[in-house]
């Protein structure tokens, strides 16, 4: 075989003009704060350079520019919550187009009524993400949704997180069940209740951790948590009640009583109250909660929801194999919180930079009265799972 020089190769592909490749900047809540080319400056001095600066904005709450303190080059038509400008109406860039209606930043509304208005009846169908603008994105000119990734690691799942954010999700963490029961208090109120809420963690028939024990679980599997946390409780305080050293033989038999003493508090009906000081001691240490935890913040007005629909995006939430068994995380959340559930049947995965995810079996749907289906695929969009 011959081999040409590198006169005869092709190196056509390879080239491309410096400045006509940005790059956006953008804060949490998908604003547009700056534009910089691919293209370098040389300074003045021959020896550093600069950026090609091709747009920089700073806006007020409800996405007017700042005077004098926003520059647009010619062409670039991007900012506020990462939407497109619209200039036929005015002639400048203060209305955006969200898709499904057109804003009006200056005012802070848009220019025609909600598609969802009688789903809220209580508030303007012109509002601007429930009036609360640094809250909540309205990427499609509709109700916002809530994302929350309960994780100890604040890198995990990171996969998800601008998909989400780019169909409308205020995307948020949480360390602990407990965390995330409080997000969704603080990002619901009256006038926006959530519809749809996806939680992604590590997962089991169970329930949700965030790699440890501080998730969201059934009753039955926290207090199998609850027994260990009780036994290392107690047995503690009797070991330091003891003074000086303790031999082997006091500690063997100090730790069979205690073993006795615990499983006894969680058997015997006669000692419920016990039993629920150990449970709820296990949730103060560890922050986690259980689904009767959110139906009772739904109950008190702690967590407003509508019509609420859950995908839980970790493994093994949905259980394992069949659709007949007992004691899954997502039927339980389904029939305590009266809303539908989705989660996986086995081991799920990221599809690497969406917002979907695999599962090696299927993904399953709970009603309300705990009625279980596959869906039929074993991928599931989180942001829209049907």
């Amino acid at each position: 075989m011959e081999l040409g020089g590198a006169n005869d190769m092709d190196l056509s592909y390879s080239t491309r003009t410096l400045g006509e490749k940005n790059f956006e900047l953008t804060n949490h809540l998908g604003n547009v704060l700056a534009v910089v080319s691919d293209k370098k400056i040389l300074n003045e001095d021959n020896t550093t350079y600069r950026a090609d600066v091709i747009s920089t904005t700073d806006y007020y709450p409800f996405g007017m520019g700042m005077p004098a303190r926003s520059y647009k080059s010619a062409g670039y038509r991007f900012g506020f919550n990462g939407q497109e400008t619209e200039t036929e109406i005015t002639g400048t860039p203060s209305h955006l187009d969200f898709g499904a209606r057109i804003y009006d930043s200056r005012t802070g509304r848009f220019l025609s009524i909600d598609p969802k208005v009688n789903k809220f009846p209580n508030i303007t169908p012109y509002n601007y993400a429930i009036n609360s603008p640094l809250l909540f994105i309205d990427n499609e000119g509709e109700d916002p949704r809530v994302a929350i990734i309960i994780e100890s690691n604040p890198n995990e799942f990171n996969d998800h997180y601008k998909p989400l954010k780019a169909q409308g999700y205020t995307v948020v963490y949480a360390k602990t069940g407990q965390e995330a029961l409080e997000l969704m208090g603080q990002y619901s109120s009256p006038e926006s209740p959530i519809e749809n809420l996806v939680i992604i963690s590590h997962g089991s028939p169970g329930g949700a951790s965030n790699g440890s024990m501080g998730g969201i679980y059934t009753q039955m599997e926290i207090s199998g948590y609850a027994i260990g946390y009780a036994y290392g409780t107690m047995l503690e305080e009797r070991i330091s009640s003891i003074p000086g050293e303790v031999d082997d033989e006091t500690l063997l038999a100090i730790e069979e009583e205690t073993r006795r003493d615990v499983l006894e508090i969680f058997s015997n009906p006669s000692l419920s109250d016990k039993k629920e000081e150990m449970i709820n001691g296990f949730k103060q240490k560890t922050g986690a909660i259980t689904s009767e935890d959110i139906k009772n913040a739904i109950s008190s007005n702690d967590v407003f929801v509508k019509d609420l629909k859950i995908v839980m995006g970790g493994c093994n939430t949905a259980g394992y194999a069949t659709l007949d068994e007992q004691d899954i995380f997502t039927t339980e959340l389904a029939t305590t919180t009266k809303s539908d559930v989705y989660g996986a049947q086995g081991f799920s995965a990221p599809i690497n930079n969406t917002s979907k995810r695999k599962a090696d079996k299927t993904w399953i749907k709970t009603d309300a009265s705990g009625n279980r289906r596959s869906t039929g695929s074993n991928i599931i969009d989180l942001g829209n799972p049907e």
